[in-house]
């Protein structure tokens, strides 16, 4: 008897403890529908765990992926898709447009504009032009391949980065980069 009662309390206990009333009170996220500034600034905080965002593409004197000559010449080392991803970031952001053609944008890409017979430089504007599409597709990986869910593809010279969170059918989603001179370099972005 006292075995039942035991267990008929035990019981009683587990089974009113699950009886909780949830109310969503706001959806935050990438896919909020409510605000799109929402969603971004929760990205960005994310990305600022990484990147000091104020201070993006002000020279600093112990960043070493962004290395600054005493004639104010600037070298920006990519050696992985997270350096490269900050450097597009940058480049973008705070409108750097040579430094983003000369060493953001690759050798490969200009010469396949070339071939195409184009202006390389349009590789320069098409990006500029997508300003705020790949602003976005950066900010869904702001620890580039270490960012959980991000799918990465390595071969000999190339990396492929992909967002964890998909965009709708127009939106960007993939990085392709490639490596020339030591260095990742942007190849496109689809």
């Amino acid at each position: 008897m006292r075995r039942t009662l035991a267990i008929l309390l035990i019981l009683a206990f587990f089974t009113l403890s699950a009886c909780v009333e949830e109310r969503i009170v706001e959806v935050r996220g990438w896919r909020s529908t409510k605000s799109k500034t929402v969603a971004n600034t929760s990205w960005q905080s994310s990305l600022a765990q990484f990147v000091d965002l104020e201070s993006l593409g002000e020279p600093q004197e112990n960043n070493p992926l962004r290395r600054v000559t005493e004639a104010g010449e600037v070298t920006l080392v990519s050696q992985s898709p997270r350096h490269l991803i900050s450097h597009l970031y940058t480049t973008l952001t705070k409108e750097e447009h040579e430094l983003l053609y000369d060493q953001v944008i690759s050798d490969r890409t200009k010469r396949e504009f070339r071939e195409a017979g184009k202006d390389p430089r349009e590789a320069l504007e098409v990006v500029v032009q997508s300003k705020a599409a790949i602003v976005d597709l950066l900010l869904t990986m702001p620890a580039g391949e270490q960012t959980p869910g991000a799918y990465v593809t390595r071969s000999r010279d190339r990396y492929l980065l992909a967002s964890p969170i998909r965009g709708d059918g127009g939106a960007l989603s993939t990085l392709d980069m490639v490596i020339e001179r030591g260095m990742l370099r942007l190849y496109t972005i689809r």
